[in-house]
């Protein structure tokens, strides 16, 4: 059995600021269409039996802030307009709408990342060959026989004794 996991909100964010010019009657829909060619296309090159997105949940990152209230400070904020949130939100809804209608699996937590439910389920299904779907350096820490770890930014997938360079630092997994 193999099993994509996809970073839902990383692969969005790619395809609505990499895909800008791509509308449908007026209405930017470049992250909607990235995202489910993506799927596509990762379905048939690895013949997957299934497919399963995770969300970021409402208040994700909240608990870590509490403890660690520098937490994600050094990430690169893209300047939003209230029309480029609510273009943003209207994308993230229909591709989870879609994947309802073709029978993919998702979750969504209060309180959880996405990254922490990947976590959970690479930890939990031993038996599963799982690729996971995305550029978060963190999730390259699961990385083992049966997990492996593609990298949309860097375009390779990633397997145990693969050496992995973020930000100008050498990681092996």
């Amino acid at each position: 059995m193999s099993v994509l996991l996809v970073d839902g909100d990383n692969l969005l964010t790619i395809g609505y600021y990499g895909a800008k010019n791509v509308f449908y009657k007026g209405t930017h829909i470049g992250g909607i269409y990235h995202f489910l060619n993506t799927l596509r296309r990762s379905f048939e090159q690895y013949q997957l039996d299934k497919i399963v997105v995770f969300w970021d949940g409402l208040e994700g990152s909240q608990c870590r802030r509490k403890i660690y209230s520098h937490y994600k400070e050094n990430r690169r904020q893209r300047v939003r307009t209230e029309e480029d949130l609510q273009s943003y939100l209207y994308q993230r809804d229909r591709i989870k709408q879609y994947l309802e209608e073709v029978y993919v699996r998702q979750g969504e937590f209060e309180y959880c990342e996405t990254d922490d439910n990947i976590a959970y389920y690479t930890q939990n299904s031993p038996n599963e060959r799982k690729i996971i779907y995305s550029s978060d350096g963190d999730l390259t820490q699961l990385v083992s026989q049966n997990t492996q770890v593609y990298n949309p930014s860097h375009r390779k997938l990633y397997s145990p004794n693969d050496i992995i360079v973020y930000e100008h630092e050498k990681m092996f997994v």
